[in-house]
């Protein structure tokens, strides 16, 4: 296969940050690093990575005795060096999760033992490097979805290899903090965590408990971190980790059965925003911490101009995105707090993009999706690094500076290729949802290219050709003639917010000619027609649907003839708000389907609106234990079984007496504890 060009290869690289690197065109992500086989999900399975490969040191020695050292774990960067370090250089290593690996090889210094002095002369002439190639080295430990504990178990390591700096970019990965990994010191992990989020749920509900737990031990690793690097007298630099605030919500679907928010998000693609605004107001009223009504009043406040308030619940939106896959507001305030207690140095690269984005709400034009920048954007990444260790006192970095390398540079396609692989990958034919990140991604698409779109849209074959593969994406790849009708969904969707119906309306009966008995297509369907004003065959279309709660929430939005049969409401009266969305929690509690751990978020949110009083109960009552037991079961079923039996134990010595589950629990739990 012929080699690509250079600038087409580093868009390409950046493509899913998340892996480290592409091997669909025979490379592995970087020019010039040797070509490897697509990989094979069955053999380079996430366990493999996230817990077996973690086992082995990240550098090993190329022959004994020659002292040239090479990383050596799956989907790291082919980052070589020597030691001893040769003299006069600066050595500095980038360690961290996939933001990471944008600063990777391609991105910044690079060393002869890769690339060859002939590439680095013309780094040099750009201002990336020095003159003399061997001034500086800037070794990239970037590793795709790690955390700080992984992140820490490198930073120990490469104490040892003589660096004059140490990056640290850790904040975006720690929702996920062991990945169900066997052995004690994951399992310590966990119950740390356990007991953290007890401690804190005595006052906050069950999201804020998790947040707040998970930011005391991201907190204790980071300090670690700069304690080990003080002790051996190497400077540290931590990054704040910016985010895209105002385009990209959570990968999750939309509160569609919540009265409120249906009514306020209708109103919304109606350009409506006066009334979107008060509907999502209330809404805020009643769930101040739920996220999808923080960033859809702040996408609210931006259309009205109030681009100030808008950003206030943007970042509301980040802090309270229950996947918490991008670094918040808080987290960033951690990282600085955590680094002036521990004498580190800071590169707020947080700040440094609100500045730079107009009104201060960075977006799509800055970030790929959700916390990758754009390649364009390493110059100023890379400024305010090296800006940050001078001001911090750190000495002989002053004469490096990067440059507006041709490696950066990308073209409109190669952007909304990866755009497009992001979306597909987020798809979820399982349980037929639409994904609101997959949507965000789709539309700014359809704004910038979207002949892409037409293209894709042709069959499964055509899309094939689009989707770019590596190690995260390969499997979704492989399946995409299941997941093309939720494809064609989604960009009926996106025609359909646009406000183009008659295109929507086309997609949408395409996906449902290939997939008729989808609920979710006939609830879109039901609103292409409400848009086109088609009202009497709308009001079918929702009582067709088989989701009752969100065709009634939705239907009452467009203001339909609603049947009480189907809706279960009488005549022009709404349920309350509250017993709604208990009601709406405990249907995905027990209804959740594959989805375990989206069904026990649910669960537990049941559990704590009964016994915090949200229901004027004073115990969790029958409601409350029918959660509390399948919380149990989903546990067990997750394999978490010390936090199942404890949960067990918990429902059984709270239930009523007249719970009807009461006696099948206590024989589990006499059995349990046997």
């Amino acid at each position: 296969m012929a080699r690509k060009s250079f600038p087409f290869l580093v868009s390409l690289a950046l493509l899913f940050p998340l892996c480290g690197g592409l091997r669909s065109s025979g490379w592995n992500g970087f020019p010039g690093a040797a070509a490897g086989p697509v990989p094979d999900p069955g053999k380079q399975d996430q366990n493999g990575y996230f817990c077996e490969d973690i086992k082995k040191p990240f550098f090993a020695e190329i022959g004994p005795g020659k002292g040239e050292f090479s990383a050596q774990r799956s989907l790291a960067m082919p980052e070589k060096f020597s030691m001893p370090k040769p003299a006069g250089v600066k050595r500095v290593f980038v360690l961290g999760e996939s933001v990471a690996t944008i600063l990777g090889p391609g991105y910044m210094a690079l060393n002869d033992g890769i690339f060859g002095g002939r590439f680095l002369r013309q780094l040099a002439k750009a201002g990336v490097l020095p003159v003399k190639s061997s001034g500086i080295e800037v070794l990239n430990c970037g590793m795709s979805g790690y955390e700080s504990y992984r992140i820490y178990g490198i930073l120990k390591e490469v104490l040892a290899y003589s660096p004059d700096l140490i990056v640290i970019l850790s904040g975006n990965n720690e929702g996920s903090t062991d990945r169900n990994c066997p052995g004690l010191d994951f399992e310590l992990r966990r119950r740390e965590f356990r007991l953290l989020e007890r401690y804190y749920s005595l006052k906050d509900n069950p999201q804020q408990s998790r947040k707040k737990a998970n930011l005391k031990m991201h907190g204790d690793m980071l300090a670690k971190m700069a304690a080990a690097a003080k002790k051996a007298g190497v400077p540290i630099v931590f990054c704040t980790l910016p985010a895209n605030l105002k385009d990209m919500p959570s990968r999750r679907a939309a509160l569609l059965d919540n009265e409120l928010f249906a009514a306020g998000y209708t109103a919304f693609y109606q350009k409506k925003y006066a009334a979107a605004a008060e509907k999502f107001k209330l809404g805020l009223a009643e769930l101040p911490y739920e996220y999808a009504f923080n960033f859809y009043m702040g996408r609210t406040l931006e259309k009205l101009g109030r681009t100030a308030e808008a950003g206030a619940y943007f970042r509301k939106a980040v802090d309270f995105d229950p996947d918490m896959s991008r670094a918040s507001a808080d987290r960033n305030a951690l990282i600085r707090r955590v680094a002036g207690a521990n004498g580190a140095c800071v590169a707020d690269l947080e700040k440094t993009f609100y500045r730079s984005s107009p009104g201060g709400l960075p977006g799509f034009d800055e970030f790929t999706d959700g916390m990758h920048w754009r390649p364009p954007f390493n110059k100023m990444v890379w400024e305010e690094i090296f800006r940050s260790a001078a001001a911090c006192g750190i000495k002989g970095l002053e004469k490096f500076k990067a440059a507006d390398n041709r490696g950066w540079k990308e073209t409109p396609r190669e952007d909304a290729l990866k755009r497009l692989s992001y979306s597909v990958t987020w798809l979820n034919e399982e349980d037929g949802t639409f994904n609101e990140g997959s949507l965000a991604e789709l539309a700014y698409i359809r704004q910038k290219l979207p002949g892409l779109l037409e293209e894709a849209s042709v069959s499964p074959d055509a899309l094939d050709k689009l989707i770019l593969r590596n190690f995260w994406s390969l499997g979704q790849a492989m399946r995409l003639k299941e997941l093309f009708p939720l494809f064609l969904a989604h960009l009926a969707e996106v025609e359909r917010r646009a406000g183009n119906y008659g295109p929507a309306l086309a997609l949408c009966e395409r996906a449902l000619a290939l997939q008729p008995g989808s609920e979710y297509f006939k609830l879109e369907r039901a609103q292409v027609l409400a848009g086109l004003g088609r009202k009497s065959e709308a009001e079918k279309e929702f009582q067709a649907s088989g989701r009752r709660r969100e065709a009634r929430a939705l239907g009452l939005a467009y203001g339909l003839k609603l049947s009480s049969r189907t809706y279960e409401l009488q005549s022009g009266r709404t349920a309350p708000f509250k017993k709604e969305s208990l009601e709406s929690q405990m249907d995905l509690c027990t209804g959740g389907g594959k989805d375990h751990q989206k069904a026990l978020e649910a669960c537990q949110n049941v559990v704590y609106l009964v016994s915090s009083g949200a229901e004027d109960n004073k115990n969790p009552g029958p409601l409350g234990s029918d959660a509390s037991y399948e919380s149990y079961k989903l546990l067990t079923a997750l394999g978490r079984a010390e936090e199942a039996r404890e949960t067990l134990f918990w429902t059984v010595a709270n239930a009523p007496a007249s719970w009807p589950k009461l006696a099948e629990a206590r024989k589990l739990l006499s059995k349990k504890t046997e």
